[in-house]
């Protein structure tokens, strides 16, 4: 098998990854801030009718922590391998001999990624804040 089939089998297989891990990492959060917003929602209209025992803001305070740091693992991991992309196309372009104007360029938008990756985390060490507060009233 030539080097640039070898290549760009592993720029797809990267890509393939990558995208069916970033819309894992969607779905996850969107249920996991809803859910946590329902529930924050129906103790707070209930009032102090309603008391969680403790242990139930220690389990949520743990997925708020753990929930941030898989978002940030994930972010980390999204830089890395689009770091690696970037080299393989590269190493493509020297293959092919292509001058620069027609050249492979990387189109993954890794700086938007990082800002949502970030965003994400913040939601998340917010809800942990609302969920401390949630537990002293």
């Amino acid at each position: 098998m030539s080097p640039e089939k070898l290549i760009l089998r592993e720029l797809d297989d990267s890509y393939s990854w990558m995208r069916t891990l970033g819309q894992f990492m969607i779905a996850w959060y969107s249920f996991f801030v809803t859910a946590n917003v329902a529930i924050l929602g129906w103790k707070f209209t209930k009032g102090t009718t309603i008391n969680f025992p403790p242990l139930w803001f220690y389990f949520f305070y743990l997925l708020s922590i753990f929930g941030t740091l898989v978002v940030i693992l994930t972010a980390i991991y999204f830089t890395t391998a689009e770091r690696r992309n970037r080299s393989l196309i590269s190493r493509l372009n020297q293959l092919g001999h292509l001058s620069p104007d027609l050249a492979m360029q990387p189109s993954f938008p890794l700086p938007f990624i990082q800002v949502g990756f970030f965003l994400m985390a913040l939601g998340l060490l917010v809800l942990l804040v609302i969920w401390i507060m949630a537990s002293r009233s």
